[in-house]
């Protein structure tokens, strides 16, 4: 889309150190638009659609491949769902609503999958991001661990931990925030990806290098980028804490999944 003749009454001097980065802003008191924005058609049929309730929609935009951050920039503007029910929605509720429908989406059809025969576990980082996710053999299932380390954006902190068994969970995940439904949701990916279903565990640990937040994309990418890598493999869990180092030292004794996924029998084990 372009503009001309912009007036401008104030240009912006600059961001706050601890603002997400947006690039530059300035108020305008008039702006003539002169060329018409270009809407894909599954968009626009969707659009159009004003009996279509807005999970439906997102569900449909994902499948036909759209990415995560265009289909939050539609929810955000208020063009789905059933017309009465349309409005704005603040860009960071949008995007954890993105998140939370294509996961209970991927969700569905994960739980139909045969578990994991081995424990698996990937590594990564990412702009001072370090991120080790495990997956255990198990029901579909999510927990993540988060420490804000010296230096970081927040400064040192404790250990955050949400958690969800089988049935998922009703309240919102205060301790991590956007963070855990991003990573959820890239794990989730996988797991569809390659046809199992498991019990996952995110351990994400934050350094100095971390200094302006960025947003849960970071999140969401950088699982997205390191699941794509060789992950260890294990037969047992005393081989898996015997060869690895944690981010996150004390996560064992703190899961909930490692006990219940230790105790927790099946009906086809008997």
């Amino acid at each position: 889309m372009n503009f001309r003749n912009e007036k401008f009454i104030k240009k912006d001097t600059g961001r706050e150190s601890f603002e997400t980065p947006v690039g530059p802003m300035a108020i305008v008191s008039s702006l003539k638009i002169i060329e018409n924005p270009k809407i894909p058609a599954k968009v626009d049929y969707i659009r159009e659609d004003i009996h279509l309730k807005s999970r439906p929609a997102m569900v449909k935009l994902y499948e036909s491949g759209y990415e995560l951050s265009y289909i939050q920039g539609i929810l955000s503007a208020g063009i789905l769902g059933i017309k009465k029910n349309r409005k704005l929605v603040p860009t960071r509720w949008s995007i954890t609503a993105v998140d939370e429908t294509v996961n209970e989406h991927l969700k569905d059809q994960i739980g139909k999958f045969p578990q994991l025969s081995e424990i698996m576990m990937f590594s990564g980082e990412y702009l001072g991001n370090r991120f080790q996710v495990i997956l255990i053999p198990g029901p579909y299932s999510f927990e993540m661990f988060e420490k804000w380390g010296s230096g970081s954006v927040w400064g040192e902190g404790d250990v955050a931990h949400e958690w969800e068994w089988i049935n998922g969970r009703k309240e919102y995940a205060d301790e991590i925030g956007g963070a855990y439904y991003a990573a959820r949701l890239s794990a989730s990916e996988f797991l569809h990806k390659i046809r199992r279903q498991a019990s996952i565990v995110v351990l994400r640990r934050i350094g100095g290098e971390y200094h302006s937040p960025m947003g849960v994309w970071v999140i969401r990418e950088t699982i997205r980028n390191i699941l794509q890598g060789t992950p260890g493999k294990y037969t047992d869990r005393e081989l898996l804490c015997r060869e690895n180092k944690f981010i996150i030292e004390n996560w064992v004794s703190l899961s909930n999944i490692w006990k219940l996924t230790l105790t927790q029998r099946y009906l086809w084990q008997f």
